[in-house]
């Protein structure tokens, strides 16, 4: 009986090495690479300061947005007026992204703020942003959320 039970134990314990010979699944990390991103075909300068969310590109139109710029060209505020062309009261989250003179994103973590826009009426979004060197900037709009 003891060398019944010590020969079930053996091979309890030698299970799981004989998967691993075996090309089981517990044997060692996937060694493939991940998938890596493609390359996006979308020039910087094609992208839209403002961005509409959540199938609002058919519900809200825009003017033309003012930027107030410091003597030394750094963005001191945002004006970005827009307007509901629907029926219904439309309730909205922003944000605004800032971006230094060489394109990286200098806003950390950028904070989603709350606008409601009755049917067919006109609000401006503003906003001043909180970091120097501010040179451009672009406006996320979706639909709120809880």
């Amino acid at each position: 009986m003891a060398v019944r039970t010590s020969t079930c134990l053996t091979l309890l314990l030698l299970a799981p090495l004989a998967a691993c010979r075996s090309g089981g699944p517990r044997c060692s990390p996937d060694p493939r690479p991940p998938s890596a991103a493609p390359r996006d075909l979308l020039d910087e300068s094609d992208y839209p300061q403002l961005v509409l969310l959540d199938g609002l590109e058919t519900q809200i139109v825009r003017d033309e947005i003012r930027v107030d710029r410091s003597d030394a060209g750094e963005i001191r505020r945002v004006v970005a007026p827009i307007r509901s062309v629907g029926d219904r009261t439309l309730r909205l989250q922003y944000r605004v992204i800032y971006r230094d003179g060489k394109g990286a994103e200098i806003t950390a973590n950028p904070r989603w703020h709350s606008v409601v826009v009755e049917p067919r009426l006109r609000r401006s979004i503003t906003d001043v942003p909180v970091e120097s060197g501010a040179m451009d900037f672009f406006i996320e709009i979706r639909k709120a959320r809880q």
